[in-house]
């Protein structure tokens, strides 16, 4: 009688411990960079469980203020739309015309029952160093002036350049430098 009990209490504990399920991360996000006025994704793709809550996009602002962004596939803003097989456990953020303001945050996906539960990462803004400039004799060259934006990113480490270069027909030919 008392193995009989000790087998069903045995079961039961098994099966309790076997229907435990954790949310594991399939595709973590990672730091990532666009140009100015673009569109960058953020991968974000969990192992979900049944009842489990919806992955979160958090943006941590410079003065470490959480703003929420989404809960599960609905965002708060036309700038933001979360994108993949939320069947699956995809919860990617597309972020649309990135800024420099936008490199200034990090960004954050949060499962709260996942181990660990939130990962955060950065954008980088690229920018010109200067608009580009006709050298057509019919147009002129125009100027460039940095407004405050661009000096602080730059500061801080989270804006690249590209150098742009015209052509004397005044056709503008984009070239990356590293």
């Amino acid at each position: 009688m008392v193995t009989s009990l000790l087998i069903i209490c045995w079961a039961i504990l098994v099966g309790v411990a076997a229907s435990i399920c954790i949310p594991e991360w399939i595709t973590s996000p990672e730091d990532s960079q666009g140009f100015e006025g673009g569109n960058v994704t953020f991968k974000c793709h969990f192992r979900l469980c049944p009842g489990s809550t919806a992955p979160a996009w958090t943006q941590i602002t410079p003065d470490n203020l959480p703003q929420l962004i989404s809960l599960g596939n609905q965002s708060n803003s036309q700038r933001f739309s979360i994108t993949g097989d939320q069947s699956i456990g995809e919860y990617n953020l597309q972020i649309r015309n990135i800024s420099l303001q936008d490199a200034l945050s990090r960004w954050q996906c949060s499962q709260f029952r996942a181990n660990p539960q939130h990962k955060q990462v950065t954008l980088k803004v690229i920018v010109p160093t200067e608009k580009p400039k006709v050298t057509n004799s019919r147009y002129g060259n125009t100027g460039y002036n940095e407004d405050d934006e661009v000096s602080r990113a730059r500061s801080q480490g989270k804006c690249e350049t590209v150098q742009l270069y015209s052509l004397v027909i005044g056709v503008v030919v984009f070239l990356a430098v590293p």
